[in-house]
């Protein structure tokens, strides 16, 4: 599968499961960050309050949006080591917000990605996920 964006529009193209695809996503202005994990980083040491995106889902290759809202500092221990991080939290656009959210917590120095907190999807266990290594 790739993905390119060009003004304002991702093209996505490649196969699933052998069939071929070929889609076009044009975005309302807010950018298109497939790894929020990493590319929140500014949005984390800025003054922002909230910012929202565009993510592909690929599982059902389709374009979803979501909101970041930052939720306060708060020092983490993640593999024995003490961080001053920023927790944000991230949910579907809209409506959709009250179908998944994810507690996400980021270095608050330089916006490195350190522990996320929630479920892949309704019904689903909660993961903790973290930094293992830099």
């Amino acid at each position: 599968m790739q993905a390119v964006l060009k003004d304002n529009t991702i093209h996505l193209t490649g196969f699933q499961n052998g069939n071929k695809i070929s889609k076009r996503f044009t975005l309302d202005g807010s950018p298109w960050k497939q790894l929020f994990t990493v590319e929140l980083r500014s949005f984390v040491v800025s003054y922002k309050a909230s910012t929202s995106f565009w993510l592909i889902s690929p599982d059902v290759l389709d374009i979803v949006k979501f909101v970041a809202t930052k939720h306060g500092l708060k020092t983490v221990v993640v593999r024995d080591r003490r961080y001053e991080a920023q927790h944000v939290k991230i949910t579907f656009a809209g409506l959709l917000s009250v179908f998944w959210k994810g507690d996400f917590w980021y270095r608050q120095s330089d916006g490195t990605y350190l522990l996320y907190r929630g479920n892949h999807g309704p019904g689903t266990p909660i993961a903790n996920l973290e930094l293992i290594q830099e």
